[in-house]
């Protein structure tokens, strides 16, 4: 009599059926999918790279404070530098909170690093790329890959969140690149300039600086004079900066929509 049932596997045999289709269906993915996927994956570094690319005139973005006069004018971009840039600030601390108006000096620019370091990170991804691939090897082709994704990861991070390194007080233009600005800036106003959620933000902040770490509510000399009076809505935190310490008296942040930058966000993103 011949049994209807058919034989079941062992445990073992299983398991080595589980491994052979494994093993079936990477090799079919490395041969036939991946190149496809590396080819688009190709086509898509290309535009990134293409907007990023140092063009005349580049673009120009607006800087207007919500609701306020504390700063208003512009600033242009061409690749990952501002190359241009026309401000009239209006905020407590600075020439007792009449306009002051400053351009970047002709012949200076201020790189946007979080743009070089993506534009960077960029080049390296279509560079390896470009190199052959064993896909017969499926432990040097998934390492490629990791390796690929590690690249695009970090640079689609670099447009959503700045690094500490990026921003106050770790970081202030103007006083990193000394007399870029016409007429310069005081020593107590800082400048800083970075990309977050694909938007460019330019910060500036007046400052009270002192040589020692300010007790609670010691806001300076000028505090105490009444020159100036700490602004509510500002940080009120004590920073170490420029080898001393700092206390922001009125901040104003303006965030400018950048349509390039936003388009090479959205392509790093969906890669």
């Amino acid at each position: 009599m011949t049994s209807t049932y058919p034989l079941l596997l062992s445990l073992h045999d299983l398991q080595l059926k589980e491994q052979e289709t494994s093993k079936a269906e990477l090799a079919w993915v490395l041969s036939k999918v991946l190149p496809r996927c590396l080819a688009s994956l190709r086509d898509t570094l290309a535009e990134c790279q293409e907007l990023l690319q140092p063009r005349e005139p580049g673009v120009v973005l607006p800087l207007s404070s919500v609701r306020s006069e504390a700063l208003k004018g512009f600033i242009r971009r061409v690749g990952t530098q501002i190359v241009k840039s026309e401000m009239q600030i209006k905020i407590q601390g600075l020439i007792r909170g009449q306009l002051y108006k400053i351009s970047l000096s002709p012949g200076d620019t201020i790189t946007i690093n979080q743009l070089a370091m993506a534009q960077s990170l960029i080049e390296v991804t279509l560079e390896q790329l470009s190199m052959k691939i064993d896909l017969s090897n499926s432990s040097t082709a998934l390492g490629h890959i990791d390796t690929l994704l590690s690249n695009l990861k970090l640079a689609c991070n670099s447009l959503k969140t700045p690094s500490p390194a990026e921003l106050f007080p770790q970081t202030s233009i103007n006083h990193e690149l000394d007399q870029i600005f016409s007429p310069p800036l005081p020593s107590h106003v800082s400048v800083n300039i970075h990309i977050c959620e694909a938007a460019i933000i330019t910060e500036i902040r007046t400052l009270v600086l002192h040589d020692e770490r300010p007790k609670n509510g010691e806001g300076g000399m000028a505090s105490k004079l009444g020159l100036i009076r700490i602004n509510p809505n500002a940080q009120d935190d004590v920073y170490e900066f420029e080898g001393g310490y700092a206390r922001v008296v009125d901040r104003v942040r303006v965030e400018s929509q950048d349509p390039n930058i936003i388009s090479l966000s959205a392509k790093l993103a969906g890669v």
